[in-house]
C-alpha cells in the first residue's frame, strides 16, 4: 500500500519545517504534492527526514548556510535508504550530546530550538523508523500508521506532547549520559631482582708474535675475550580505578554516578646496566718446513766494444736538368767484442710456513762459481753513399701582387630622443587625455675597409724548392657608416579629464582623482599592462544581477581596478563550501579537497550554494556567461558539507590545507545561528556596543567561540585572511564568528591577530543592510568596571559588499546559472578584491589586507554609521589608489609606516643642461601609507633663460671700442652688492665681487696682458665663482636638488685689433669647470662630475664719422660642453621590502645650442649728451629648439 502524497504534504506544511527559497530571503512552505504525484512513497518519506534533519542541525548549533538553496526532492530512493538517513540523524545527534561539554548541553536544553529537535528526533525513533523498517524486512503498512501526520494540527500535537513529555514530566528525562574513567589512587612501585636476558661474547682484536728468525720460531696469538651479560628487571604498581557516569536530564540537571573501585596491575619490564667480564687468551700457532736446494745457472752479457775503421771516396754525376750531383762512397770495418760471464750458483734455503697464513725464509750463504768468455764478430761494409749534394739553377721566375682586405666594424653610436604627443579618445563615456612619448634612436655603425697590396716575385729552382721575395706594401683605407633608425612608442599617462553626455538609455560613468602632496596621483602608473581605452564593462560584467538591482561589481568598482590592469591573477583564494559544479564554463579550480572524504575525490556540488558562491569571487572571463570579482584568480575549493548543514571544525581542517597551499584567503559563506538563551541575553550598551548577560555565552560567547579562536589561528597561519558572512538572521551584532574577529587574549592581543573580515549585506536598492549588522558584540566584558576590554571593535573587521539578487553560477549544466540573495554572496566579493589587491603587491597578505580594505572601504554611504555599517562598502576604486601621503623611499628597504621617504615636492629650471639626461626619472616609484609601490613620472623641467647676461647689450651700452672683447660670463654669474676693482698694475689687473653681508655668492679674478701695443690688446685671466642656490644659473630643488654652495674655476681669453683707425675687430673665449655640491637632503640626482663649460664671442664695427661707432657680434652664452649627471632612482620593490635601484650617469652637455646675432650702435653728439642702442635676435633660447626672441634697447645719456 502506497503512502498518500497529501498525507505527506501535511507533514511539510508545519511552521517548524520552512527553507528559504534562493533569491528572495523569505520564508515559504513547500507542498510536497505536486511534486510527488508520480514518485513512491520512500521519496516522499525521505525528502521529509531532510527537512526534519535541518530542524536537528539548527538545534545542534551547526552552522547552516547563509543563504538556503532548496533541497533536491526528485531523488527516489528506497526504504532502506530511508532507514538509513532516519539512522544517521540519531546517531549523529547522540553523539554530539555525548561530545558537548554538560555546562553546555545544560544550557542548550533551555532553548525552544533543542527542545523541538529533542522531540522531533524521538518521532524519527518511535513512530517513523518502525513503520518504515516493516517494508525492510519484507513486511507492508498501513496508512494508519501515519494517522498523527494526516493534519498539520495533529503533526504539532504530537510534536508538542512529546515535547512535554521529555521535558514537563514529574521525573525528569535523561538527555545525554556519558561515562569516563578515573584514576582514584596509585600505589607505590616495586622492582624485581635483575636477571639475565642475553649474554654476547666478543673476542678482541689478536696480536701475534714470534716466526721471524732462525732464533725465534715459535708464534703465539694473544688477545682479549670480553663476555657482556644483558640484565634486566619488572617494575610493577597497582592503580585504583572507578567509572564516572555524568547523566544530564531535560531539566537542566547533572548527576554523576560512580562505579565500584577496581584494581588495574601494571607490570613494564625495563633494562639495568649490562655487567661486563674480561679475560686474556693465548695460542701457540704451528708451522712446516721446505728446504730448498737447486741450483742455478745464469749466463751474463757484458758490454759490446765496437771500433770502426772507415775508407771514403767522391765521384761526380752530371744530372738531365743540368745540375751536378756530388756523392761520397765510404768502407767501413767494424769490430764488436762482447764479454759473457756464466755464473752457477748452490743457494741454502729454508721456507717455514705457519697455520695462519705467516711465512718466513731462512736464506743462508750460497755458493757461486764464475767463468768469463769473449765473443769477437768483425762486419765490413763497402760503397755505402755517405752524403750527397746537388748544385741546383732557377728554372723558373714570376712576379704577383698580394691582395689582403681588412673589415672592422666600430662599436654602434646611439642617440636617442623622444617627442610627446597628447590625444583625446572617449570611452565608456569618459574623455581620456593619453600622453603618448615616440622614441627614435639612431644607431650609427662605421665601417672601415683596411686593403693592403704586396708585390710577390716567384722562384722555382731545379730541385723545385720555391722563394718567394716580397716587395713594399701599399695600404689603402675607406671607411663607410651604416644608420640603423628604432623607432617605439610609449604610454607614459592617461587622464580621465570628464564625462561626456550620453543618451538616457546609458549611464554616466564618474571617476574622482585624489590630490596627494600636490602631485596629480589619480593615474600613477602601476606596472599595469591594461590598455587605455579597454572596455571592461563587458556583458559578463554587467549580467550579474537580477532585476531592479545594480550590477554588484559596479558597485564594488571593480571595472576602476580591471583598467589599472588588476584582476587577481596570480594569487590564490579558497573557497570552502559544498563543493562546486565541475563541468561548468565559468568556474576552474587549481586545488580541490574533499573533507568529507579526505582526498580530491567526490568535489561536485549537489546543492547550488558553493558553486554560485565561487562564481561571484572567480568566476572566469571567457566570453560567456558571467565573471567573477577576480576573473583571473587561482581558486582552491574545500568541500565542507554535502547540504544545507555546515561544520566550523570541518572548515577548519581545511583552513590548515589551504594554507598549505599558499592561499591569501579564505570564504566562508557560513555562520551560526543563535539559539533563544542568546538572543534574550543580549544587553544594548549604546554607541553600537552590545553584550550577552548569559552566564556562559557572556564568559565564553556564543557556542564558546572564544575557544575556538585560537584553533583557527593556528588554521589560517599568518597570511591567510578568514573571510566569514555575517549571516541573515535580523540583529544588531553577528553572532558567535564576530565574536571571534574581536576575542582578546590574556595580553590584550587579538587571538586571530586582525586576520578576519565579517561581510554583512548591503540592500543597494533601499540602502539598508539586510541580515546582521556591524554592532560590537563585547567578548571580554568587566562587569565590575561596567566596560568592554577587548582589544578592537567589531568595526574594524566589518565590511559591506551587495548580496541582494546577485546572479551567478549554480549546480547543474554547464551553463546554469541562478539568483541569490545573502550574505553568503556579499562575503566572495570581498574574497576577490583580496585576490586583486595581493596580485600587483604581494607582500600585502593577513592583517595588511583586512586594514585596507576596512581603510578604503566607502563611508559615504547613506545613513553611515559604524555600529550599524562597520568599516563601509567595500570600494575598489579606493583600494587601488594610493592611502594617504605618499613618497618616496630613500633607503634601500621600506619600514613599517614608510619613515624613510622624501615628499613629492621639488624640479629643475635648467637652460643649458640637456633635459633628456633627466629621462630616468620617468619611472619613479613611490610608495603609500600600505608600503604599496607606484611609478610616476618625474622627467619633467622648467626650460629657463640661464644667459648671463647679453653680450651685444654689454658692447652697446658699456662703450664699444674701450670693452670690446671684456664680456665675462662666469663674473656675471655671482649676485653681489660690493664690487672692488684693482688697477692695472704691470699688465695684471684684479676684480673682486661679494656681498655686504659676507654671505652669498662672490667673485675673485687675475687678469694679465699679454700682449699690447697701439693697434692689438690680448688679455688672459683666471677667475673663481661661487654660485648659492644655483650652477650655472641652473635651479635644481626638492627630489631633483642638488646642494647649495657650487664653485666654478674659468679661464678667458679676449683679443681686440684695430684694423684701420676707422675699423676694428674682437673675440673672447671662456672655458669653465664647475663643481656641483651634493644635496644633503634626499634627492634622485645624486650630483654631477665632468662638468665642463664655455662662452664664445666674436665681432666688428667701423667709425663711419666723428663721433659714430656701430659694429656686428656673434655669441654663443654658457653652454656645457661635457659632464655627466648621476642619479639614483626607486624603481620597484621585492616582496620582502627590499627596494630595487636604477642608479647611473647621463651626460648633462647643452644639446641644443643658443645663437646670438647682435647689432650696436653708439653716437657721442658732445661732452654732455651721448645715446646708444642695440637690437639681439636670439636663437634656441633656454636650450630650447626655435624658440626664437628678437630684443632691441636704446639708451640716452646727459650731464647735468
Amino acid at each position: 500500500m502506497k503512502l498518500k502524497s497529501s498525507t505527506i504534504g501535511l507533514l511539510m506544511a508545519t511552521s517548524a519545517l520552512t527553507a528559504c527559497n534562493p533569491g528572495d530571503g523569505a520564508n515559504a512552505v513547500r507542498n510536497a504534492t505536486s511534486g510527488l504525484t508520480t514518485n513512491s512513497a520512500f521519496a516522499a518519506i525521505s525528502s521529509q527526514i531532510s527537512e526534519l534533519e535541518q530542524v536537528v542541525a539548527v538545534a545542534q548549533s551547526s552552522a547552516s548556510i547563509s543563504a538556503l538553496v532548496n533541497p533536491n526532492a526528485t531523488d527516489v530512493k528506497m526504504a532502506g535508504d530511508v532507514v538509513s538517513q532516519i539512522d544517521n540523524v540519531i546517531n549523529s545527534w547522540e553523539e554530539y550530546k555525548t561530545s558537548m561539554n554538560p555546562k553546555l548541553l545544560a544550557v542548550k536544553l533551555s532553548t525552544e530550538e533543542w527542545r523541538e529537535a529533542e522531540a522531533v528526533v524521538k518521532i524519527l525513533k518511535e513512530d517513523l523508523r518502525p513503520v518504515v523498517n516493516k517494508v525492510v524486512q519484507g513486511g507492508s503498512y498501513d496508512t494508519q500508521d501515519f494517522e498523527f501526520l494526516a493534519k498539520k494540527e495533529t503533526l504539532d500535537k504530537k510534536i508538542s506532547d512529546q515535547k512535554a513529555a521529555i521535558f514537563e514530566g514529574a521525573t525528569p528525562t535523561v538527555i545525554s549520559a556519558s561515562t569516563s574513567s578515573v584514576t582514584v589512587e596509585t600505589s607505590a612501585t616495586t622492582n624485581s631482582e635483575e636477571r639475565v636476558k642475553s649474554t654476547d661474547i666478543a673476542n678482541g682484536e689478536q696480536t701475534v708474535t714470534g716466526g721471524d728468525s732462525v732464533s725465534n720460531l715459535t708464534r703465539t696469538a694473544t688477545w682479549t675475550k670480553t663476555t657482556t651479560k644483558n640484565m634486566e628487571y619488572d617494575r610493577t604498581f597497582t592503580l585504583k580505578v572507578q567509572n564516572v557516569t555524568t547523566t544530564v536530564f531535560s531539566d537542566g540537571s547533572t548527576k554523576e554516578d560512580k562505579g565500584a573501585i577496581r584494581e588495574v596491575v601494571n607490570k613494564q619490564t625495563f633494562d639495568a646496566a649490562p655487567q661486563v667480564s674480561t679475560e686474556e687468551m693465548s695460542s701457540t700457532i704451528s708451522y712446516n718446513t721446505d728446504v730448498q736446494n737447486e741450483a742455478t745457472v745464469v749466463v751474463t752479457r757484458g758490454e759490446t766494444k765496437t771500433e770502426s775503421v772507415f775508407e771514403d771516396r767522391a765521384t761526380q754525376e752530371v744530372q738531365p736538368d743540368t745540375s751536378i750531383l756530388h756523392k761520397t762512397l765510404r768502407k767501413t770495418t767494424v769490430t764488436k767484442t762482447t764479454p759473457i760471464t756464466t755464473t752457477t750458483t748452490y743457494p741454502k734455503v729454508t721456507v717455514y710456513t705457519y697455520a695462519d697464513g705467516h711465512v718466513y725464509t731462512h736464506d743462508d750463504t750460497d755458493q757461486v762459481d764464475a767463468v768469463t768468455e769473449d765473443e769477437v764478430i768483425v762486419e765490413v761494409a763497402d760503397n755505402e753513399v755517405v752524403e750527397t749534394t746537388t748544385e741546383h739553377v732557377v728554372t723558373s721566375e714570376t712576379v704577383t701582387n698580394e691582395v689582403i682586405t681588412e673589415v672592422a666594424e666600430s662599436d654602434p653610436v646611439f642617440v636617442t630622443t623622444h617627442e610627446d604627443k597628447t590625444t583625446s579618445a572617449v570611452v565608456d563615456g569618459n574623455n581620456y587625455n593619453t600622453v603618448t612619448r615616440h622614441y627614435k634612436t639612431v644607431a650609427t655603425v662605421t665601417t672601415t675597409t683596411t686593403t693592403k697590396t704586396t708585390p710577390v716575385t716567384k722562384k722555382i729552382w731545379t730541385d723545385g724548392k720555391e722563394e718567394l721575395i716580397r716587395g713594399e706594401t701599399v695600404v689603402v683605407v675607406n671607411t663607410a657608416d651604416t644608420v640603423v633608425n628604432d623607432e617605439w612608442v610609449k604610454v607614459m599617462s592617461s587622464t580621465m579629464v570628464g564625462a561626456v553626455e550620453e543618451s538616457a538609455e546609458e549611464e554616466v560613468a564618474e571617476e574622482a582623482e585624489d590630490d596627494v602632496s600636490g602631485v596629480n596621483m589619480a593615474h600613477l602608473g602601476t606596472k599595469t599592462t591594461a590598455a587605455v581605452g579597454v572596455n571592461h564593462r563587458t556583458a559578463e560584467f554587467l549580467d550579474g544581477q537580477g532585476a531592479g538591482y545594480t550590477v554588484f561589481k559596479d558597485i564594488i568598482k571593480a571595472d576602476v581596478a580591471y583598467s589599472r590592469g588588476w584582476t587577481g591573477k596570480g594569487s590564490l583564494v579558497t573557497i570552502a563550501d559544498t563543493g562546486y559544479n565541475t563541468s561548468h564554463n565559468d568556474l576552474e579550480a587549481k586545488h580541490v579537497y574533499n573533507t568529507l572524504t579526505g582526498d580530491s575525490s567526490n568535489m561536485n556540488d549537489n546543492v547550488g550554494h558553493g558553486s554560485h558562491v565561487m562564481g561571484i569571487a572567480a568566476g572566469r572571463k571567457n566570453g560567456t556567461g558571467i565573471h567573477g570579482v577576480a576573473y583571473d584568480a587561482d581558486v582552491a575549493v574545500v568541500k565542507i558539507t554535502d547540504s544545507n548543514g555546515y561544520s566550523f571544525g570541518r572548515a577548519r581542517q581545511g583552513a590548515s590545507w589551504a594554507a598549505d597551499k599558499g592561499s591569501i584567503a579564505y570564504n566562508v559563506s557560513a555562520n551560526y545561528n543563535s539559539d533563544s538563551a542568546l538572543r534574550s541575553s543580549i544587553v544594548d550598551l549604546g554607541g553600537g556596543n552590545f553584550k550577552s548577560s548569559h552566564s556562559f555565552y557572556g564568559q565564553y560567547g556564543y557556542n564558546g567561540v572564544i575557544d575556538e579562536a585560537p584553533l583557527w589561528a593556528a588554521a589560517l597561519g599568518t597570511e591567510q585572511v578568514l573571510v566569514n558572512s555575517a549571516g541573515n538572521q535580523t540583529s544588531d551584532v553577528v553572532f558567535g564568528t564576530g565574536q571571534m574577529a574581536t576575542a582578546t587574549d590574556a595580553n590584550g592581543d587579538l587571538i586571530l591577530g586582525g586576520r578576519m573580515l565579517v561581510v554583512g549585506n548591503w540592500d543597494q536598492n533601499n540602502q539598508i543592510v539586510q541580515g546582521a549588522k556591524g554592532g560590537h558584540l563585547c567578548t571580554t566584558y568587566d562587569e565590575s568596571a561596567n566596560v568592554c576590554k577587548d582589544a578592537a571593535s567589531m568595526k574594524d573587521f566589518y565590511i559591506l559588499a551587495p548580496g541582494m539578487s546577485v546572479r551567478s553560477a549554480n549546480k547543474g549544466d554547464a551553463n546554469a546559472t541562478i539568483d541569490m540573495s545573502g550574505t553568503s554572496m556579499a562575503a566572495p566579493q570581498v574574497t576577490g578584491a583580496l585576490a586583486i589587491l595581493n596580485q600587483m603587491w604581494p607582500h600585502m597578505k593577513g592583517e595588511n589586507l583586512v586594514k585596507l580594505v576596512t581603510t578604503t572601504a566607502d563611508k559615504t554611504i547613506a545613513g553611515y554609521d559604524s555600529g550599524v555599517h562597520g568599516s563601509g562598502l567595500l570600494d575598489l576604486d579606493n583600494a587601488t589608489q594610493p592611502v594617504g601621503a605618499v613618497g618616496i623611499p630613500t633607503s634601500g628597504r621600506t619600514s613599517g609606516g614608510i619613515s624613510n621617504i622624501a615628499n613629492l615636492s621639488g624640479g629643475a629650471a635648467v637652460g643649458n643642461i640637456n633635459k633628456q639626461a633627466f629621462s630616468a626619472l620617468s619611472n619613479v616609484m613611490v610608495l603609500d601609507d600600505f608600503e604599496r609601490d607606484y611609478s610616476i613620472n618625474l622627467d619633467n623641467t622648467q626650460a629657463v633663460d640661464t644667459r648671463p647676461g647679453s653680450f651685444v647689450e654689454m658692447m652697446a651700452f658699456s662703450g664699444a671700442n674701450a670693452n670690446a672683447g671684456n664680456y665675462d660670463a662666469y663674473a656675471n654669474l655671482a649676485s653681489t652688492d660690493a664690487n672692488l676693482a684693482i688697477p692695472e698694475i704691470m699688465g695684471f689687473t684684479g676684480s673682486l665681487k661679494t656681498n655686504s653681508n659676507a654671505g652669498g655668492d662672490y667673485l675673485a679674478k687675475l687678469g694679465y696682458a699679454i700682449h699690447k701695443d697701439e693697434d692689438t690688446k690680448v688679455d688672459f685671466g683666471l677667475g673663481f665663482v661661487k654660485e648659492t642656490g644655483k650652477f650655472l644659473n641652473n635651479v635644481q630643488e626638492g627630489y631633483m636638488g642638488v646642494g647649495e654652495n657650487h664653485t666654478t674655476n674659468y679661464a678667458s681669453l679676449s683679443v681686440k685689433h684695430n684694423f684701420s683707425d676707422q675699423v676694428f675687430g674682437f673675440g673672447n673665449l671662456q672655458l669653465g669647470m664647475t663643481d656641483v655640491e651634493a644635496s644633503k637632503d634626499f634627492s634622485l640626482i645624486t650630483g654631477y662630475d665632468s662638468l665642463i663649460s664655455r662662452s664664445f664671442a666674436v665681432g666688428g664695427g667701423v667709425k663711419p664719422a666723428q663721433g659714430w661707432m656701430m659694429g656686428a657680434s656673434y655669441s654663443q652664452p654658457l653652454n656645457i660642453m661635457s659632464g655627466n649627471m648621476h642619479y639614483k632612482v626607486p624603481v620597484g620593490r621585492t616582496i620582502d621590502g627590499q627596494v630595487k635601484f636604477n642608479e647611473g650617469s647621463a651626460d648633462a652637455s647643452t644639446k641644443v645650442i643658443e645663437h646670438d646675432l647682435g647689432l650696436f650702435v653708439q653716437y657721442k653728439v658732445d661732452d654732455r649728451f651721448s645715446m646708444a642702442g642695440y637690437g639681439e635676435h636670439r636663437l634656441n633660447v633656454a636650450g630650447t629648439k626655435n624658440n626664437d626672441q628678437t630684443s632691441l634697447g636704446v639708451k640716452l645719456n646727459w650731464k647735468f
